[in-house]
């Protein structure tokens, strides 16, 4: 049997005696870069981490109290790399794209975004819709993991600040800076989302 982990701070969540066919529904997308619905939550291969076990049917009472993931690592082999391998596709946390062409498109819509942006602040979702626009022939899931990672990698070279709340509202509103905080907000789907009236995730420039 399998067991999995997906875990993305402050967040966690186990699944136990999985078969291989139910393991493989989960693990298909997530190798293709696929968002992941599980636990009422969706979790997002670029930032999210998994980690497989294989070994013995769990009883239930090794499961309560929240001892399942001690009881199946006791019991089990990490085989993480190993069933990953078996459905990689050769993409990245873009579906469909190859590695070097994936950040190239990345910070093609980068440059898009700081260009749009000029010296506003923005809703998160005009990422997206630049996104978009930029892969008219995409599937909204494509387009919002094309959106996602071009805003985390201009946050990360510092060139993009990520905030929350409303600026018109409140000028002086700061970002967020803590990395741990930006990546759980990128991570939810009501973040990309428009809100009427009001703008609950900004970006602007440095």
């Amino acid at each position: 049997m399998f067991h999995l982990e997906l875990r993305q701070f402050p967040n966690n969540f186990c699944r136990f005696n999985l078969t291989e066919e139910q393991l493989h529904s989960i693990i298909g997308p997530w190798a293709r870069g696929d968002w992941v619905e599980l636990g009422e939550r969706k979790w997002n291969p670029a930032q999210a981490k998994l980690k497989v076990l294989e070994g013995p049917e769990l009883a239930l009472d090794q499961l309560t109290m929240g001892r399942g993931w001690r009881n199946a690592q006791r019991h089990g082999r990490e085989v993480t790399e190993q069933v990953l391998s078996k459905v990689a596709q050769p993409t990245t946390h873009i579906p469909g794209t190859p590695a070097a062409d994936s950040e190239g498109l990345a910070d093609s819509l980068g440059l898009r975004i700081l260009s749009d942006l000029a010296n506003e602040r923005k809703p998160l979702h005009r990422a997206w819709e630049l996104a978009i626009a930029a892969e008219s022939d995409g599937s909204p899931s494509r387009s919002l993991a094309l959106a996602e990672r071009a805003v985390g990698r201009l946050l990360a070279s510092g060139l993009l600040v990520l905030g929350t709340g409303d600026p018109e509202a409140d000028p002086s509103l700061g970002g967020v800076d803590e990395d741990s905080e930006r990546l759980r907000i990128l991570s939810l789907i009501d973040s990309w989302e428009a809100h009427d009236g009001q703008t609950i995730i900004w970006i602007s420039r440095s």
